[in-house]
């Protein structure tokens, strides 16, 4: 499961808005909008509903948000910055948040 994508989607419900969690993200709404998709394919559960400009969070995803809170703490505890801003999620695979290897000692 991609740790950007679940970073993403707690922030979607946290915000409750695909636009409010891409502007925090700097992100495209296409983007945040394929994340929570990409999540509840991997969960096979409807997470959230769009109704028109508004989007509505399923009881599924109630249930789920401290999960996704924890997930979210354990991923920036990770990754996160020095001075305790919310880095922009990105996916391990692109290799820009990996520790630097080192020859063991």
């Amino acid at each position: 499961m991609d740790t950007a994508a679940l970073v993403t989607c707690d922030i979607v419900l946290a915000e409750r808005s695909f636009r409010g969690a891409a502007r925090k993200l700097g992100r495209p709404v296409a983007t945040v909008a394929s994340a929570v998709r990409r999540i509840e394919a991997d969960l096979s559960v409807d997470l959230v509903q769009g109704e028109g400009n508004s989007l509505s969070i399923t009881l599924e995803a109630r249930r789920l948000a401290d999960t996704f809170a924890r997930l979210r703490d354990g991923v920036l505890t990770m990754f996160g910055t020095e001075d305790g801003a919310t880095p922009r999620p990105t996916p391990l695979c692109a290799g820009r948040r990996r520790p630097p290897c080192r020859s063991p000692r």
